[in-house]
This record gives structure tokens, sequence and C-alpha cells, in this order.
């Protein structure tokens, strides 16, 4: 793993991640790949679904969703005539690093 550059004005890309798990585990860096996308969009379907997700080491991610109205715009319709529409909710996503992450990064 200690072969790869890191520029620390740029995010890693998830190739660049690809490549040190494939070189970690011996596999082909495609593989790797494919494994991150699957990680990845299981995180997103979780989250979607309203449930936190741990990753051992890393931390938690917590969907968070406000209450009630979150916005309200003033759309004009084709008569020219004003509605007040309420906008669609948010939702956050909240991160809590795990001890291994904190103690690593002090």
């Amino acid at each position: 793993m200690g072969r790869h550059k890191v520029d620390r004005d740029q995010p890693v890309r998830s190739s660049q991640l690809a490549a040190e798990v494939a070189e970690g585990v011996g596999i082909d860096p495609r593989d790797a790949r494919v494994f991150i996308e699957h990680l990845t969009a299981g995180i997103i379907r979780h989250l979607a679904a309203g449930r936190a997700v741990h990753v051992d080491g890393l931390g938690t991610l917590r969907p968070m969703v406000q209450s009630g109205i979150t916005r309200v715009q003033t759309l004009t319709d084709w008569k020219g005539r004003k509605n007040r529409v309420a906008m669609e909710r948010v939702v956050k996503v909240f991160f809590r690093k795990a001890r291994l992450l904190k103690e690593t990064l002090r």
C-alpha cells in the first residue's frame, strides 16, 4: 500500500482506493472497484431506508430527516396565479467517527 502517491490537495478517488484494496488483498483492481461500487450502493440503500450504517474502524452514517415543512416556495401557474407549495423533505447524513479513526487522526 505504501507506493501509492497521494496529493493532499485532491480527494482520493474510488479508483485509487480500489488499487490499494486490490494490492492489499491480492485481487484484480477491477474486482476491487466493483466491490467498492456495491458497498457504496448498499450504504446508500440503507440510508435511503432511514437506517444508520456502521463501518468498523470508520464510523457511523446516520440519516436525519428534518421534521415538518422544510421549505415553502411560491410558484406562479400558467394563468399567473401564485400558489404556495411545500417543497420536498430534506434528509441530511451525519457522520460519527469510530474510535480507531479518531485516534488515527490525532
